[in-house]
């Protein structure tokens, strides 16, 4: 038969809550709101302790003691301790990059009333520990992120509540969010400047850091029939890929219009439901060759500055046409426009280029070689692979004529010779190449420099430029030399040392 006998403890109690270091004598031979601290002989006890926890919920703030005797043996003692919990929280349903979440925890219950706020932040996952036994809630803010995205909780996941007890000291728990792409929209409608419908233009946002930079174009819609239009927009990176940089940015302007498409119509910047716009110019001229005659199939391109914008960096696009058999060409352009012939097998040259090269190679004498590197680049390379600087800034209206001088590949010209020293790099430019090598054990180099020419220059000696570089001992110099298609030159060199 089991028999229960209620006795008060003898040993000193915890004192006060959550505080293990603190004891409480004056209490010992006293009850909590009518309930008695039990010392119960029995032996199913695991009964009795659910019920006195149930019937007197406040004694988890003192040390309770249960001592188990059984009939035969030991009493082995069961204690209370006001060891804190944990939280392993999760937040899941946004996309990566996971933004840092705000997250709320406050003690409702128990010793847990202690926390009476607990702001944490989150990004994805994280661990709140030293939490009081107890009940507490949970709650997940809505978030704007500075990306644009907006995150949502979930109805069960706004409030949760949740416990620690002494057998439940970790606690898990997943919130769920609902994410948005914050957008804005705009609407309105195109037309001329008789107030007649523009149809299939261009409905763009510009992005940037600040409006005198050049701008991320984004266009996501086009003008109907009737020149009604509407778009939605967001917020973008302007990191350009930079890594741990992330700068989010809503548009600088709205623009009816892009600047680097062919269209009649100006590019116009977006101010009321209804945007006026106005014709776009052209930029028109010849192109003709050494004999004064018009050349066909050359290929003028410019490289616009928008109209609502002069200063704004040329970016984005070319805007190009082809010069007819008489030679003319037409280029529509929105704003002023830097103007460029381009050929991408360096198949001719602009005269006023093929004149200022031939004028360096005959004459320079200062080295441009520097490191192994070239510091003057091939004739072409001034302005990128084929594209030869015409005119700049030039508005619409403007008329542009030039002369370009056809090249015809050639044999290479050879060059070879004696510098006295080893490991000196050598290089050689011709009107549109360069050919670098490095002197053997004897000091000798040896080039094969390609050329390109004109017709008319197949018999007349082509001008080159021989190099080499300024380093500890050297004193860099160029010399100029002239040499036909085929032909090896013998050119040896007597590089400088420097003084100590």
């Amino acid at each position: 038969m089991t028999s229960f006998e209620w006795v008060l403890p003898r040993a000193a109690t915890q004192g006060s809550l959550g505080d293990p270091d603190q004891s409480r004598p004056d209490d010992r031979h006293r009850s909590h709101k009518g309930c008695l601290y039990a010392e119960i002989v029995r032996r199913p006890w695991t009964i009795v302790m659910v019920a006195l926890a149930l019937l007197c919920p406040a004694v988890t703030a003192w040390t309770a003691t249960a001592q188990v005797r059984t009939p035969g043996g030991s009493s082995p003692t069961i204690t209370g301790a006001s060891a804190r919990g944990t939280l392993e929280l999760r937040v899941r349903g946004a996309t990566a990059p996971a933004p840092a979440f705000r997250v709320v925890i406050k003690g409702i219950k128990g010793a847990a009333k202690r926390h009476s706020r607990i702001r944490t932040v989150i990004a994805g996952s994280g661990t709140v520990t030293g939490l009081q036994r107890g009940r507490y809630r949970l709650r997940l803010p809505s978030l704007a992120g500075d990306d644009g995205r907006v995150f949502i909780p979930k109805k069960k996941s706004r409030s949760k509540v949740f416990r620690i007890t002494g057998k439940r000291k970790v606690v898990r728990a997943s919130l769920r969010v609902v994410e948005h792409r914050e957008s804005r929209t705009l609407a309105g409608r195109v037309i001329d400047e008789q107030g007649r419908a523009v149809a299939g233009l261009r409905i763009c946002a510009e992005y940037g850091i600040a409006p005198d930079q050049s701008p991320i174009r984004r266009c996501g819609a086009r003008t109907a029939a009737n020149g009604s239009y509407s778009m939605s927009y967001g917020k973008a990176d302007l990191s350009m890929g930079a890594t741990g940089y992330d700068t989010w940015s809503w548009p600088l302007q709205l623009t009816a219009g892009d600047p680097y498409t062919d269209s009649p119509w100006q590019t116009t910047v977006i101010e009321s439901a209804s945007t006026v716009v106005g014709h776009r110019g052209f930029i028109t001229g010849r192109v003709t060759g050494p004999d004064g005659d018009g050349l066909s199939g050359v290929k003028i391109c410019g490289a616009p500055r928008p109209s609502y914008h002069p200063g704004l960096s040329a970016v984005g696009g070319d805007v190009c046409d082809t010069s007819a058999d008489s030679g003319q060409y037409s280029l529509r352009v929105d704003g002023t426009t830097d103007l460029y012939v381009k050929s991408s097998n360096a198949d001719l040259v602009l005269q006023s280029l093929f004149g200022s090269k031939l004028d360096w190679l005959s004459t320079n004498t200062e080295p441009w070689v520097a490191g192994g590197q070239t510091s003057e680049p091939s004739l072409f390379g001034d302005f990128g692979a084929g594209k030869q600087l015409a005119g700049e800034d030039l508005p619409a209206g403007a008329v542009a004529d030039f002369e370009v001088i056809p090249l015809e590949q050639a044999s290479p010209i050879t060059l070879t010779g004696g510098t006295g020293i080893s490991g000196l790099t050598v290089c050689a430019a011709s009107l549109d190449d360069v050919g670098c090598s490095v002197t053997d054990e004897t000091g000798t180099y040896v080039i094969a420099l390609p050329v390109r020419s004109s017709a008319e220059m197949r018999t007349v000696p082509s001008p080159v430029s021989v190099s080499y570089a300024t380093d500890d001992t050297v004193v860099g110099a160029a010399r100029p030399a002239a040499g036909l298609p085929g032909q090896t030159l013998t050119l040896n060199l007597a590089p400088d040392r420097w003084s100590q």
